[in-house]
């Protein structure tokens, strides 16, 4: 299989090593933050940064939070907001909201790991501070417990530069220590959940030892793995496919194991480089992207055998960051994946203000598009758990003894209000409702996930008709109704032809059934587009 070798669509001078870089994972805007790291000697950046030591410099770093925009001459990427910190040593999203905010997570070389919420409402304050953990050396990495599972308590694992490693609760804007322990002799360069059970964590350290540790049972590993030959880096949870782990060392080495079977891998690929970051696809679960050091950035296929599909050597210095971009780009009339209905607009030749407003159009279009989804996904699995919590009750059994079940079972039903749920809340036996109750309190507070998907999608249209109406002449419709419907007569019931919410000469677009259709007719663009996919 040839190996893709794509080129820089756009670059940003960071001014400080970059070493981090997160893309904001819940909307479509291409946004994302980059972490930076520089050692400083009498106030002055220096060129080479591996002959200064820690007593000859300060360590200082930078936040960036930047937008790539799409433009007709190409992508640009623009500078929205910077924060002056510590050096950066990593950064993560907690790819589930905690009480409704998106918080992010940043581990620094002064010993901090900083909470920051997302602010959508301002670019200039889009990350606001939320609340610290400060320990005595440097903090080297950080994990989030609710890749899978939503809680509003989630917790935090984070290693240090003296080979300690600490797990935090997060609660009510605060973090709190549940325990803290030596995990490596050097350097404890990663932590990571496995985000199938938060319970156990994984490590890797300077002294090319991997570790497991069951949290629920002491400062004990379970394996001590002395598979890498190098310092152990980089380790990510598979949160596609379980008991699938990902590790990469300063040997050059990626390992995948079956975490059933830690005393070998079950497949590895030389990448040529230190594997500093490892990072699954949000959707693809075998596509693995690799930060490899000296060797440039790769994208690894692990199926049956792993092979390397795609390269990036463009870049002359050291690779260290690395993230998945999930938005759509904006020539992409019209996507769908398999998790989710999305709809996008596109146009040609459009001012500053008009691209502005088309973009809030299309992320307000994926917010629904994304609700929709879940809904339809969790009602369905929603009769599943409510089945096996049923037997649980009926045979009289120990809930202890299928707590991970019962969590995976209900928590993946948690992102919208189910009225199922809400009526197990009151009916259910009291020892099971104690039990399950913090979890269906998730769903709970998230009744209106819809309507407000709905009211921004409303909001974002009615802008999109004034810019219209102010900066355009109108054209002659180039698309009717009739017209739409007629690319796929047999995928379109008359219910869904009658539920077309707007649709008009003035607007020249059709939304169909919630999410199906967006057709756009303006001048220089008139270009008419659907979901092929879903026939809608």
């Amino acid at each position: 299989m040839s190996v893709k070798t794509p080129q820089s669509l756009a670059t940003f001078d960071t001014e400080y090593c970059a070493d981090s870089l997160e893309f904001y994972p819940f909307d479509d805007t291409q946004r994302f933050l980059v972490g930076t790291y520089q050692l400083l000697k009498d106030g002055n950046a220096q060129a080479n940064q591996e002959e200064l030591t820690s007593s000859d410099a300060t360590r200082v770093g930078r936040i960036y939070v930047c937008d790539a925009v799409d433009t007709d001459s190409g992508m640009r990427i623009i500078q929205r907001q910077r924060i002056e910190t510590s050096a950066i040593f990593d950064i993560k999203w907690s790819y589930n909201a905690v009480e409704g905010k998106h918080l992010a997570g940043v581990a620094c070389a002064d010993g901090s790991l900083a909470i920051y919420s997302a602010n959508n409402q301002s670019d200039a304050e889009f990350l606001n501070p939320v609340c610290t953990n400060i320990a005595s050396s440097m903090c080297c990495s950080l994990d989030w417990s609710n890749r899978r599972l939503t809680t509003n308590t989630p917790r935090v694992v984070t290693s240090y530069s003296d080979g300690q490693l600490q797990l935090l609760e997060l609660t009510e804007s605060s973090l709190t220590e549940v325990c803290q322990w030596q995990g490596h002799d050097l350097e404890a360069w990663i932590a990571a959940f496995d985000y199938w059970t938060p319970d156990v964590v994984y490590s890797g350290g300077d002294d090319a030892r991997l570790k497991g540790w069951d949290t629920r049972i002491g400062p004990h590993p379970v394996f001590n793995s002395r598979r890498h030959q190098a310092g152990v880096c980089s380790i990510q949870s598979n949160f596609h496919r379980e008991h699938m782990l990902a590790t990469g060392s300063y040997d050059e080495h990626v390992f995948v194991w079956d975490t059933r079977n830690m005393r070998m891998p079950v497949q590895e690929f030389n990448v040529g480089g230190g594997v500093w970051r490892l990072k699954w696809h949000h959707s693809e679960p075998t596509q693995l992207l690799v930060g490899a050091m000296y060797n440039g950035f790769h994208v690894l296929d692990v199926s049956e055998k792993v092979t390397c599909s795609a390269s990036f050597m463009e870049h002359t210095s050291i690779a260290y960051g690395a993230d998945w971009c999930q938005a759509q780009r904006s020539e992409d009339i019209i996507q769908s994946t398999e998790k989710t209905t999305n709809c996008s607009i596109t146009t040609s030749n459009l001012p500053s203000e008009g691209e502005a407003c088309l973009t809030r159009l299309n992320s307000a279009l994926k917010k629904l598009g994304l609700a929709k989804a879940r809904q339809d996904k969790w009602k369905k699995l929603t009769a599943g758990a409510l089945a096996f919590i049923h037997e649980t009750e009926q045979e009289g059994m120990d809930l202890d003894a299928k707590t991970e079940q019962l969590k995976v079972e209900v928590q993946v039903c948690m992102a919208e209000a189910c009225p199922e749920y809400q009526e197990l809340m009151g009916n259910s036996a009291p020892k099971l409702k104690g039990k399950v109750k913090p979890m269906l309190a998730e769903i709970v507070g998230q009744p209106k996930a819809m309507e407000e998907a709905e009211q921004d999608l409303q909001q974002a249209v009615n802008e999109w008709k004034e810019y219209k109406k102010a900066a355009m002449p109108a054209p002659k419709p180039t698309a009717t109704w009739d017209s739409v419907t007629s690319k796929v007569p047999a995928k379109l019931t008359a219910k869904q032809k009658e539920e077309a919410a707007i649709f008009n000469q003035d607007s020249n677009w059709a939304y169909c059934n919630g999410l199906a259709i967006v057709a756009v007719a303006i001048p220089g663009n008139r270009e008419l587009g659907y979901n092929t996919k879903t026939g809608l």
